[in-house]
């Protein structure tokens, strides 16, 4: 069976022990956090695989909503806009990204992301180059979501063990 977004979300409840910060838990938690990201990136991949626009949007979002400097995620969800036919949704995601980065970061957004805006931005007639990395074949998809599965299976096993000494 392939993991669904909705059961990787379930899953990861947030931060582990968000409350403390001990040396003793932070890796675990960035480790958790981190398998947590992978597997809704390779769902969102997925989700591009099989044109499910609106799902893989969705998915962009909720990774954003974890780490909102994940800037090849920006450019997936503006890639996800432009294959909806909504250039503007895409071109103001765009202008939000660039005064988030100077505001919080001080910096402006890569070259390969300002490329894909000017493209969006001049309507283009190019195809819009894969964003991400992607996979090369349909089996390749298919075993990231196997280790999705098998991360989940550990995950799970991990925070029974967990609460249970709790």
């Amino acid at each position: 069976p392939i993991a669904t977004s909705e059961a990787i979300e379930q899953l990861y409840r947030g931060d582990l022990l968000s409350d403390l910060n001990y040396d003793w838990c932070l890796t675990d938690r960035e480790s958790y956090r981190g398998r947590f990201l992978a597997c809704l990136e390779t769902l969102l991949l997925a989700a591009k695989h099989r044109s499910d626009w609106g799902e893989a949007i969705r998915i962009s979002r909720r990774i954003l909503a974890e780490d909102s400097f994940l800037e090849h995620i920006h450019r997936e969800l503006m890639h996800c806009y432009e294959m909806m036919g909504d250039r503007v949704a895409a071109l103001r995601h765009y202008e939000k990204l660039q005064l988030a980065f100077r505001h919080e970061l001080g910096v402006s957004p890569t070259r390969e992301t300002t490329a894909l805006f000017r493209r969006l931005r001049d309507d283009g007639t190019q195809q819009p180059d894969t964003i991400a990395p992607a996979a090369k074949e349909d089996g390749d998809f298919e075993r990231r979501l196997e280790l999705i599965q098998k991360h989940l299976h550990q995950l799970n096993q991990e925070v029974r063990a967990f609460a249970s000494i709790m």
